[in-house]
């Protein structure tokens, strides 16, 4: 941590543990959604691929282009 950082303070069970806010924010994201891109078919890298290329398409075709 450096000096400016937010913190946060975690309870766990008698102990207190202080940690940088963004980096608990960011583990408690990725600990959320573990699991979701298998539930939802993105198993590979060309799976995202083309899920960003469908987006792509449909925001170009939304404003006219």
């Amino acid at each position: 941590m450096a000096s400016g950082d937010r913190i946060s303070f975690i309870v766990e069970g008698g102990t207190v543990r202080i940690v940088n806010s963004a980096v608990y924010a960011m583990q408690m994201l990725q600990g959320e959604m573990a699991g979701q891109a298998e539930q939802t078919g993105l198993t590979s890298d060309d799976d995202v691929m083309a899920l960003i290329k469908e987006l792509r398409n449909e925001d170009e075709n939304a404003w006219g282009f």
